[in-house]
């Protein structure tokens, strides 16, 4: 992304985060945590800044204007110089850098570093995004819609397959990948288990959500 570009994304040493996508799931997941499970369940604790009742009525662009953006922006940490010693975060990597190489051919082998790592986090996180939204998916449209087991594996993969195009991922592509996934070939039992896991699934993480979790521990 252009240098101009990121400048623009940050104000007071804050950046809008750019996995806005992740954000808008979490959104999604405690909207639908507020309105099917058992208010108690939800810590507003862990809530605080988001206020609750729009979320629970406005669209996630109308919150995000207003709300989101100012709750979710990322402070920058300061870039400093770290001795071996220190203990590594496991979102950072340690460089040395020789005092007499020129500049520019040091900032290029770091750029080359960090997109190398960056892309292979993107990569896991947009597949990560795919399994979230699929669960959530399976989870409503037992109380939108009154579909066959094959209507609903159908809608799950069509969907599935759209984000994947959406996002870049080359599965999408995958013809064999893309028609093992809930195929209608399945036996009836296979395909409810396998629907049946995506809502167990949805279910634990709509309740992370309502811990302040997201999307926790859902294995």
């Amino acid at each position: 992304m252009p240098r101009v570009d990121i400048k623009k994304r940050i104000k007071d040493d804050v950046l809008i985060d750019e996995r806005i996508q992740i954000l808008r799931l979490h959104y999604d997941y405690l909207k639908t945590a507020m309105k099917y499970l058992d208010p108690k369940l939800l810590d507003r604790s862990k809530y605080t800044h988001w206020n609750l009742k729009m979320v629970e009525s406005h669209s996630f662009n109308s919150w995000w204007s207003k709300i989101g953006k100012n709750v979710l922006g990322r402070k920058l940490d300061a870039i400093k110089e770290v001795s071996t010693s220190s203990k590594r975060r496991s979102n950072t990597i340690l460089v040395e850098i020789p005092l007499d190489n020129p500049t520019e051919y040091s900032l290029d082998k770091i750029r080359e570093m960090i997109n190398s790592k960056s892309s292979n986090n993107q990569s896991d996180a947009r597949l990560h995004y795919v399994k979230l939204q699929i669960y959530l998916d399976a989870y409503l449209l037992r109380f939108t819609k009154n579909l066959s087991l094959k209507q609903i594996a159908t809608e799950l993969r069509n969907k599935r397959i759209k984000i994947l195009k959406q996002r870049g991922s080359r599965s999408a592509m995958d013809r064999s990948r893309t028609e093992k996934f809930l195929s209608t070939k399945l036996e009836p039992e296979s395909l409810q288990r396998q629907i049946l896991r995506f809502r167990q699934k949805a279910e634990i993480i709509l309740n992370n959500v309502c811990k302040g979790e997201f999307p926790g521990d859902y294995s």
